[in-house]
């Protein structure tokens, strides 16, 4: 529908858009990852902390969720891992457009194809870099 509020980006769908910002970060790959990053993130909390504590306190904010600093942990490692990834693939693919485009093996990505303009991906950077930031937070 032309006009309608699911054309957000460019003449794209709202979705598309999102989608060719996921696939620009490689989202599958930090997927792949999280068990792993969550796994590391429990391990870790059983070890013992300098000042002798078992683990530091969570905000008070989401002290209140259930589970209280368990939740507020899992989530943050969560937030952290996506926010941080997206954050360095977004960069990479800024900083690499020029030798992407230069190659024939790479010419077909996001940036150097045009499906994503250079402004799109600075402003994925610094959503992901506010996002990790505010997710640091929780630690």
């Amino acid at each position: 529908m032309k006009g309608s509020v699911v054309e957000a980006v460019g003449g794209r769908r709202f979705g598309q858009a999102w989608r060719l910002r996921l696939e620009l970060v490689r989202f599958s790959h930090t997927l792949f990852a999280m068990p792993f990053a969550l796994l590391a993130g429990w391990w870790a909390s059983w070890q013992p902390w300098p000042d002798g504590a078992r683990l530091p306190s969570a905000p008070a904010l989401l002290a209140a969720l259930p589970g209280g600093w368990l939740a507020a942990r899992w989530l943050g490692i969560a937030v952290c891992l996506v926010a941080a990834r997206t954050f360095a693939m977004a960069v990479n693919r800024l900083a690499d457009a020029g030798f992407d485009a230069a190659n024939p093996r790479t010419a077909g990505r996001h940036l150097p194809a045009g499906l994503l303009s250079p402004t799109e991906v600075l402003r994925l950077v610094w959503q992901s870099a506010f996002a990790v930031l505010l997710a640091s937070w929780l630690f």
